[in-house]
């Protein structure tokens, strides 16, 4: 799904701005 991928994306970033 389009939205699963989007949320995907933005917990990616969070995790790379968390390290």
């Amino acid at each position: 799904m389009f939205v699963d991928k989007e949320i995907s994306k933005e917990r990616n970033e969070t995790l790379v701005r968390s390290h």
